[in-house]
């Protein structure tokens, strides 16, 4: 109310991002896709089988639900553009890095107090950092193709399995 809207944008971290900004936002969107799977070989790899069904039970539920490609750029999309705003345009600023990813890490608590809590909170520092360095809309981009792209790759090994009888799991 005492700001334009442009002022706003400006205080959020928000613009048009730049041809390397992208480029940036694909880049971290894969180092964050690395960690991921280095988390969860590792989780996996120290927990009974039994315990790590019963801790990424949630998980693989809600990467269940997303059935079509269009869904899964919606949520995508939906959580990118919302988290983004308000974690790293409208808290960071205000509350610091670290506080806002252990913030946002306790907001992702569906997982409960596991090697999940932890990932997120790396996620969550990568997207601070390039908010930290470049801008919320870098950040955006980096989330969007990070949750989009374990979604599409959650619903291909649907597909692989039900089609070919293929199983194997994609950890979110």
């Amino acid at each position: 109310s005492r700001r334009s809207l442009r002022d706003v944008w400006a205080r959020l971290g928000l613009r048009w991002p730049t041809v390397q900004e992208l480029w940036i936002g694909v880049a971290v969107c894969g180092a964050l896709i690395g960690f991921a799977i280095i988390v969860g070989t590792l989780w996996q790899s120290i927990t009974a089988p039994n315990t790590f069904n019963q801790q990424t039970q949630l998980s693989q539920l809600i990467a269940q639900s997303v059935d079509t490609l269009t869904f899964a750029f919606i949520v995508a999309g939906g959580a990118a553009v919302g988290e983004e705003i308000a974690f790293r345009g409208a808290l960071q600023p205000v509350f610091g890095l670290w506080p806002t990813a252990i913030f946002f890490a306790l907001t992702h608590i569906q997982y409960t107090l596991t090697p999940a809590t932890l990932l997120i909170l790396g996620v969550a520092l990568g997207l601070g950092w390039l908010r930290r360095r470049y801008n919320t809309t870098t950040s955006m981009i980096a989330h969007f193709l990070y949750d989009f792209s374990l979604l599409a790759l959650s619903l291909y090994a649907n597909y692989a399995q039900q089609t070919f009888g293929i199983s194997g799991r994609i950890i979110r």
